[in-house]
């Protein structure tokens, strides 16, 4: 797997050689009874803004096939039409555990231990992550699909840290798969990550710092681990 920085929605991205057959998006099994997808955070959300249509047609494969990796649709980015492929990261549905570690920082206080979570307020999980990365193998064989490109899978709002994320990924996706990010959210993975390496967990919040010093204006969660106390 190679890694690239860019804009993954923006045409100008695609105006140098990297030309994609397909760009992925992350995303949970999570289907609202409208029948659309619940894609509310992350690059998930900047497709739904880009093509309104998704949702709709994301919900319905999910039930259809379920919460796989999936081609969703053909869309156009500039002059560069391409694959829009569903990646997902989260379960359709999990248990609290005691420790609600397994909950998006700022929904813990909203749980109970043994709850049913919605996978829209889980966190990340890695072994979705690898299954997804397979069927995305699949696909892109299947396509005949030289170059694709997906933001780095699991990190910013499913709270997992990169470092924890590549060397399990990059054991399945080849030189055919480029992971994109920009200097802004690599700031904000590295605060993540940073939490992660010192307290063993990853908690969104780690991101407070960053926003705070370049006078982004964000809501604060309330779960806050140490590094993000200290911090702000």
């Amino acid at each position: 797997m190679q890694q690239t920085h860019g804009y993954l929605f923006k045409p100008s991205t695609y105006e140098t050689n990297l030309k994609p057959n397909a760009i992925v998006i992350t995303t949970n099994g999570a289907v609202k009874k409208s029948g659309e997808a619940v894609m509310g955070r992350g690059c998930a959300k900047q497709a739904a803004d880009k093509w309104p249509h998704i949702p709709k047609k994301l919900g319905a494969l999910i039930r259809k096939n379920g919460n796989i990796a999936q081609v969703v649709d053909q869309v156009s980015l500039g002059n560069t039409s391409m694959s829009l492929v569903s990646f997902p990261v989260k379960p359709i549905v999990n248990k609290c555990e005691q420790n609600r570690q397994n909950v998006v920082s700022h929904m813990q206080n909203s749980f109970q231990p043994g709850d049913l979570v919605p996978g829209w307020a889980c966190k990340a999980d890695i072994s979705i992550i690898l299954k997804s990365a397979q069927q995305l193998v699949q696909l892109a064989n299947e396509h005949s699909w030289s170059i694709i490109v997906l933001p780095r899978p699991g990190t910013g709002y499913g709270e997992l840290a990169w470092e924890q994320v590549y060397p399990e990924l990059n054991k399945i996706l080849d030189d055919r798969f480029y992971a994109m990010t920009n200097e802004y959210t690599e700031q904000v993975e590295n605060a993540i990550s940073l939490c992660f390496q010192l307290y063993k967990f990853s908690c969104s919040n780690c991101a407070t710092a960053f926003y705070i010093k370049t006078g982004k204006d964000i809501p604060l969660n309330k779960v806050r681990c140490p590094l993000c106390n200290q911090d702000t």
